[in-house]
């Protein structure tokens, strides 16, 4: 898998997921950039391939000098790389463990994306804190339904989509 256990290819992501370099052109009849592809990889590395450093890439992209990503692929991020690395990466703990605040602000961006009226899925809120508990993160789990529960409550479009599902 390419940028597996290779730190060149991974720094090619990476140049490519910052700004079209020299020799790669976005084909305009393809819907995606490339820095699309190159973020898809990355998740797959993090997530299929379990690699640590790519994981904290993705949760922390600070810590690596940043992904400078706009537009769709910026207002996507947390839900579409940033969960699932923090659901489905089993070594998670040893990322908290070195960087605590990590956790805690990785849920609360998620919690500020799903639990807003206009992200308001109540399955995937499920299913987000299911998967918490299921890869160990219990205190995260917890952190996330607090969270949602005030931002709900305290949403009245949200409380009048819940009475209506429920009818």
């Amino acid at each position: 898998m390419f940028g597996y256990k290779n730190g060149g290819q991974l720094q090619d992501l990476l140049t490519i997921i910052r700004g079209s370099p020299a020799g790669i052109e976005n084909d305009v009849a393809c819907l995606m950039p490339p820095a699309y592809y190159a973020l898809e990889q990355l998740r797959k590395l993090a997530v299929d391939k379990q690699e640590q450093r790519v994981a904290h890439l993705i949760l922390r992209p600070s810590a690596y000098g940043g992904l400078n990503l706009d537009g769709e692929l910026a207002e996507n991020y947390t839900i579409d790389m940033k969960l699932p690395v923090i659901l489905k990466y089993k070594r998670m703990k040893n990322l908290l463990v070195a960087d605590p605040m990590l956790g805690t602000e990785t849920i609360d961006e998620v919690a500020d994306e799903l639990c807003s009226e206009w992200g308001y899925d109540p399955e995937k809120i499920a299913a987000t804190s299911q998967g918490l508990v299921a890869n160990g993160l219990g205190d995260l789990a917890s952190r996330f339904n607090k969270k949602c529960e005030s931002a709900i409550e305290g949403n009245p479009d949200i409380q009048r989509m819940r009475k209506s599902r429920e009818r």
